[in-house]
């Protein structure tokens, strides 16, 4: 197995390049490099054309990010048994469909093994690292190539089916990665397919109430942690991608993840 230097030898070495990282003989980790910057978060009137269940994506405020990685795929059925030893407990089988019906602790314990397996710090993605990705980061859309010179609405396109599966062209069930056509930065599937844990826990108020902050996340302890992008089961506005869900610390049938370095 190739031997992966630590972390700040991979940033030293390839930085501004995609990563490959192996978990085993057979598989291994896509991760996208996502240039730092500072970008408007949150539902925008003008910019991110016209949806309904947004208010805990308003107002706008304004993060700024250092660099990272992000996964290019949801974390899928067979890289789980791979990191994991075992099978998940997913609603629908398939080596290339997302691991799902996983709570956020879950996809904290698949980290913890992936650690020690990779010898890399692999995370969750914080809110505003989903957002600023799903976005394409710091590419010309990211300021307005969708319609009316406003952003996409959704993770690459103004045209859902496009890019995601969700209530209308899923069959109401998971599909395979990788299959839609992926956003400005080369991401995949971050609209729809399954919603993605994030890193923080949910106050709908939390980025009213800091206003400017570097790197933000949300730590207070609250158990309720944020899901984002929408999934097979859900609208097109349900999609958008301002908005912000969030569950409990359990499971549920439509939630994956996707990993951060």
């Amino acid at each position: 197995m190739q031997t992966i230097p630590p972390l700040p030898q991979i940033h030293l070495a390839i930085a501004e390049k995609n990563l490959r990282i192996p978990i085993n003989d057979r598989l291994h980790l896509e991760m996208v490099y996502v240039e730092g910057g500072t970008f408007e978060m949150g539902y925008k009137v003008g910019r991110d054309g016209e949806v309904i269940n947004v208010n805990n994506a308003k107002p706008i405020y304004v993060a700024t990010l250092d660099s990272f990685y992000i996964g290019k795929f949801i974390i899928t059925q067979e890289q789980y048994q791979a990191v994991m030893g075992k099978d998940s407990d997913s609603s629908w089988k398939g080596d290339k469909l997302p691991t799902d019906m996983i709570s956020w602790e879950g996809a904290l314990e698949f980290i913890q093994q992936l650690n020690e397996k990779t010898g890399i710090t692999f995370r969750l993605p914080t809110e505003a690292e989903w957002e600023y990705a799903a976005r394409g980061g710091n590419t010309p859309s990211q300021q307005g190539r969708g319609q009316g010179g406003g952003a996409y609405m959704y993770s690459g396109s103004n045209s859902i089916d496009e890019v995601a599966w969700y209530g209308e062209n899923s069959g109401n069930k998971t599909h395979e990665v990788g299959l839609k056509m992926p956003n400005q930065l080369g991401i995949y599937d971050l609209t729809g397919n399954v919603w993605e844990w994030c890193g923080d826990c949910y106050e709908p108020d939390f980025y009213e109430k800091i206003g400017k902050l570097m790197n933000p996340i949300d730590k207070n302890k609250i158990e309720r942690y944020v899901l984002r992008g929408g999934a097979y089961d859900c609208s097109a506005e349900n999609c958008h991608i301002a908005l912000r869900e969030y569950f409990y610390i359990d499971w549920y049938a439509c939630y994956g993840f996707r990993v951060c370095i």
